[in-house]
């Protein structure tokens, strides 16, 4: 189950957001074939980190 099928995240925001975590795996596991293009476009999504962020803390409270 996915963090937006469980209502943690809103599910729009979870579909748009789930290629974050290939992104993740790359620079976690492929870290010396990082694609510095990718980073810096995965950088300009900063507000959605922040909105991640935020609906983590709003279900944690509940």
């Amino acid at each position: 189950m996915t963090l937006g099928q469980a209502g943690i995240l809103p599910l729009k925001f979870a579909r748009s957001f789930a290629g974050i975590a290939g992104f993740r795996n790359i620079l976690v596991h492929e870290y010396i074939q990082i694609d510095w293009h990718e980073v810096y476009r995965n950088l300009h999504r900063l507000d959605d980190f922040y909105h991640f962020a935020d609906c983590i803390k709003a279900w944690m409270k509940k």
